[in-house]
């Protein structure tokens, strides 16, 4: 997944998405380890770094260790 495509999907989910709808997204979408652990760091930032992004990355299996 390109960065242009990670900063679209996180412009379109822009605070009008709830998690469960990321998630429902998420999911849909199959992504590789790699691209899922850098849309979710990308989205831990993006959303100042929100309690929920951090859990549903830990539901997805996205190692967080290194996440503030």
């Amino acid at each position: 997944m390109s960065d242009t495509k990670i900063n679209k999907l996180l412009e379109d989910w822009n605070w009008n998405a709830s998690v469960f709808e990321m998630y429902d997204d998420i999911r849909n979408m199959r992504l590789m380890p790699s691209d899922l652990s850098r849309l979710m760091t990308k989205c831990y930032k993006y959303f100042n770094k929100e309690s929920q992004i951090k859990d549903l990355a830990e539901h997805l299996r996205v190692d967080t260790s290194s996440w503030a």
